[in-house]
């Protein structure tokens, strides 16, 4: 019974970072084959024509976004062991741990000496063989607060006011909100509950691109949506909870290093240098409706404002999509 439960831990908190290897099987003893026969000279095929999308496609930068995972409890804790942060011979960081990412095994044998010994020594080895597998990509969805739609240029301007999205440098997650864990309350020692991005390119969103039939439709749900809240409402609502045209911007980041850890309002939280590496722009909370997209491999990206597919407004040349670099030497902490 013991070493069951143990097994079952390790399995349980492997979660999705493991995947079984997959084995070719060659027979032992390979049956004997006959003389090779001389085979008919045949004129060479012609050359295939060139794909020019394919070969697009292959010089572009692979990307899966099934790796970026939500900055869950459990998930930061492994990545602060896969980023060195922790010492694995500190017993109560292991136990600490468990308490995140199995609270059922920690609460059921945290007070048996006996079964708690082998199951801390079983942790220790786990996050000893497999840390650097542990997650490092990530993602997370902010509101997007947007302005009306300049139909020539077909593009909606993003409020700064509210979104906050130029020349940021620093980015901060909310995503975890619970006042206990595990029955034991604030963050645990060594597991900061959230995290403050330190980017490592300033990140600006002035506006999004969006075709005109595609902003019609958004437009028209906003408009309802907006309508029905109105109704609803005997109260003076804000101009953000109902005029505002709100979207949900996603964005998928690298972590890279750890900083500091620091004390907030919202509780302890590791800031850390990241880079984004994809964002997505949906109309609505429940992500099913896309707005825009970008890849930020994408070379067309990276570099100092570049100037591609720009977009005039005002005679002031936008450079189409989001901005990755310095803009006029203004950082936003």
């Amino acid at each position: 019974m013991r070493h069951f439960t143990i097994f079952a831990f390790v399995l349980c908190s492997l979660g999705s970072f493991l995947s079984p290897p997959s084995y070719s099987q060659t027979p032992a003893n390979p049956p004997a084959t006959s003389a090779p026969q001389p085979t008919p000279v045949q004129a060479p095929a012609p050359a295939p024509e060139p794909n020019v999308a394919l070969e697009a496609a292959a010089k572009s930068v692979a990307f899966d976004e099934r790796k970026y995972v939500d900055p869950t409890y459990s998930n930061l804790a492994h990545l602060y062991w896969s980023l060195g942060l922790l010492d694995v011979n500190d017993a109560k960081l292991i136990d600490n741990f468990v308490a995140i990412t199995d609270c059922e095994v920690f609460q059921t044998y945290i007070n048996n000496d006996l079964e708690w010994r082998e199951i801390r020594e079983s942790t220790r080895d786990f996050l000893r063989e497999n840390y650097r597998i542990f997650p490092t990509n990530f993602k997370i969805t902010i509101p997007l607060y947007l302005l009306r739609y300049d139909v020539d240029g077909e593009f909606f301007e993003v409020d700064q006011e509210g979104s906050e999205i130029l020349a940021a440098r620093k980015i901060e997650t909310i995503y975890n909100m619970e006042t206990s864990t595990c029955g034991r309350g604030g963050d645990l020692a060594g597991y900061p509950q959230n995290l403050i991005l330190h980017l490592n390119r300033p990140f600006s969103l002035p506006y999004i691109p969006v075709e005109k039939e595609l902003a019609r439709l958004f437009l028209d749900e906003t408009a309802v949506k907006t309508n029905a809240a109105r109704a609803s409402s005997m109260m003076r609502s804000t101009r953000r909870e109902n005029s505002v045209r709100t979207a949900y911007l996603e964005l998928m980041f690298h972590v890279h290093s750890y900083k500091e850890s620091v004390n907030t309002a919202g509780g302890m939280k590791a800031v850390v240098y990241a880079q984004i590496d994809f964002i997505r722009v949906y109309a609505d909370k429940e992500k099913e409706k896309v707005l825009f997209e970008r890849n930020m491999f994408d070379v067309d990206n990276r570099g100092r404002l570049k100037r591609l597919n720009a977009i005039s407004k005002e005679d002031l040349m936008l450079p189409e999509g989001p901005i990755f670099g310095e803009t006029d030497g203004v950082t936003k902490e």
